[in-house]
């Protein structure tokens, strides 16, 4: 089995920030990733550059109506929530030109969580909205789509975490939040 790492660049805190949000990528600036794949003994290590970037965020109605576009079966936020739907700019490419491994990126690897770090829960959607975030990238392109969070009406100031692979990954350092607001 072959399991990526990821090592994101630290954002630097701004006089006057606090909190997570601080540290949190803001929409329209791309964060640049370096995952690991392989197993030493077999392989070797083979690194490869990602760069994400949260190109658009709609809140409240606007997600709402994108929810509902995919799925009229889609339910409604549940109480005290609201959706929110991030697309997501993804780049994938390797270090060397001999790449054996594709990224597989998925919408269960993004949550949605309070500036204090309190995990918000994951909407459970009949269908995502076109394009889904969901796909096996090759080395050298690049994949958008939306991933849908649920947040509650009262947070301004959301965030979401990006776990590189939320089933196989063992990662370095903390994972890299953006914001969504």
């Amino acid at each position: 089995m072959f399991a990526p790492i990821s090592i994101a660049k630290q954002i630097p805190v701004r006089a006057g920030d606090t909190g997570l949000a601080a540290r949190a990528q803001p929409v329209g600036k791309s964060l640049d990733l370096v995952l690991e794949f392989g197993e030493w003994f077999e392989y070797g290590d083979q690194l490869y550059d990602a760069k994400v970037m949260v190109v658009k965020v709609l809140k409240g109605a606007p997600a709402e109506a994108l929810v509902r576009s995919a799925s009229a079966s889609n339910p409604p936020a549940k109480a005290g929530f609201e959706y929110i739907a991030a697309k997501i700019h993804f780049e994938f490419s390797a270090r060397v030109t001999l790449s054996r491994f594709d990224y597989s990126l998925d919408s269960s690897q993004f949550s949605s969580i309070s500036a204090d770090g309190t995990e918000y829960p994951t909407p459970k959607l009949v269908a995502q909205p076109n394009p889904a975030l969901h796909a096996d990238v090759q080395s050298g392109h690049s994949f958008e789509g939306w991933v849908v969070l649920l947040v509650p009406r009262g947070d301004s100031k959301p965030l979401m975490r990006f776990v590189p692979d939320a089933d196989t990954t063992s990662q370095q350092g903390e994972s890299p939040l953006f914001r969504l607001f």
